[in-house]
């Protein structure tokens, strides 16, 4: 039971300009809550209908159903009680009770005997329904009214208990299992060892290359070939195809592309260092470097030992067929490669090199106590699942007790 201050209008004794806005506020934020009675305490002398507390408790209670109404001084201002409290003309929901003061230095037991002498021997108040008159009445009303609220209202509160448990034990449930021996944390680093292999084997040695170079030509068929042979033909020999055209025109295509395996290597390297940092920092540069060097040995020479390529050229389009049929070949041939230099190279990383270094790093002869520094959790998630534990506790706890609560209501009340 929270006793709230009257209404204040104007301020007096150094209270503050806006008394009656800091007041009001205070007794909104009180009754606005649905599982409070509104208990509206009124003197018999005044008008009921120019009362500023039920106006209050009209705006968040408007149709009654928790506002119930004390008439106090009913042996001061007996005359028309009656006719106030049976008319309600202010909406009472849960209606009124008239009681009587207690005077000087009455004792609680000599102020309820003289209550219930007024209230059956008073030639105007006795006419008042004795089933709202007294103290006890209006004690009993309320115990009442509060399980009655108390009945309707805490099966959402169980509700949203259990909702707010149910959040917290998924949460919890979510965070890392917390590590208590070396053998669960060599079995935890042992799984997550196979999984990041079968998913590498997975992601690198059984997946697609399909970023090729576009070896098609629509646009300006031939003129760049027929401008090297125009700049070449006053140093070759009738009818006998320019080498040092072919060769310029091969140099152009293979430096055009020159970059994509390096992007190719810097990519897949990219991703695999999430996995071996260290490990891979050596493997890139000798990726690099031989790429390059596959890179620059296609510039050297147009050498092929595939019988296929000759015997594409034809006469009408020498230069263009030879071209065509050779740079397929160096594709080919630098894709193949860099495909099988790559699948080498991750093969033996994800097979034996990353989990003999990893292994090495965490269990090596210079790691001492790195095995056992993985049971250390993280300080956040320490403290994280510390509070997860005790709000689910509190949770539980609280779950119950409202249970209770609910089941003595309704054998007490039902």
């Amino acid at each position: 039971m929270v006793d709230l201050p009257g209404i204040t209008r104007v301020p007096v004794h150094g209270q503050p300009e806006d008394i009656y806005e800091q007041i009001s506020k205070i007794i909104t934020e009180f009754i606005t809550l649905e599982e409070s009675i509104i208990l509206n305490v009124l003197s018999a002398s005044v008008d009921f209908t120019t009362c500023e507390s039920i106006r209050m408790s009209q705006r968040v209670d408007k149709m009654g159903q928790r506002t119930l109404a004390v008439v106090t001084k009913a042996d001061k201002s007996p005359e028309g009680l009656l006719e106030k409290v049976t008319a309600d003309d202010v909406n009472i929901g849960l209606g009124y009770v008239c009681v009587r003061n207690r005077i000087g230095d009455e004792s609680y037991e000599e102020a309820r005997a003289e209550e219930a002498r007024l209230f059956t021997t008073h030639p105007q108040l006795s006419t008042i329904n004795k089933s709202i008159v007294g103290i006890p009445v209006l004690a009993e009303r309320l115990v009442k009214i509060q399980a009655a609220i108390i009945v309707k209202c805490l099966p959402d509160i169980v509700r949203k208990i259990n909702d707010k448990l149910s959040a917290n034990l998924e949460e919890l449930n979510k965070l890392p299992n917390h590590l208590t021996s070396v053998a669960e944390a060599m079995t935890t680093f042992l799984h997550i060892l196979g999984s990041a292999k079968e998913s590498l084997r997975k992601l690198l040695l059984q997946g697609k290359f399909d970023e090729y170079p576009d070896v098609s030509s629509d646009q300006k068929f031939l003129m760049d070939e027929i401008k090297v042979l125009v700049e070449a033909k006053s140093i070759g020999l009738p009818n006998f195809l320019s080498k040092t055209a072919f060769l310029t025109l091969l140099q152009r295509q293979v430096t055009a592309i020159s970059v994509k395996p390096v992007d190719l290597v810097e990519k897949i390297w990219s991703y695999l260092e999430k996995a071996a940092q260290i490990l891979i920092a050596k493997k890139k540069e000798k990726s690099v470097i031989w790429v390059n060097d596959m890179v620059e040995m296609e510039k050297l020479s147009d050498y092929t030992c595939n019988p296929e390529f000759k015997g594409v050229v034809e006469e009408a389009f020498d230069v263009k067929m030879r071209m065509t049929a050779y740079w397929e070949i160096v594709t080919r041939r630098m894709v193949d490669n860099v495909a099988l230099h790559l699948l080498f190279c991750i093969r033996n990383l994800v097979n034996k090199e990353m989990q003999t270094e990893i292994i090495n790093e965490l269990v090596g002869p210079q790691k001492n106590g790195a095995l056992e520094r993985m049971l250390d959790e993280s300080p956040l998630i320490a403290e994280k699942r510390n509070k997860l534990k005790k709000s689910i506790k509190v949770l539980k706890e609280s779950r119950d007790l409202v249970t209770n609560i609910i089941d003595r209501v309704v054998t007490n009340f039902g």
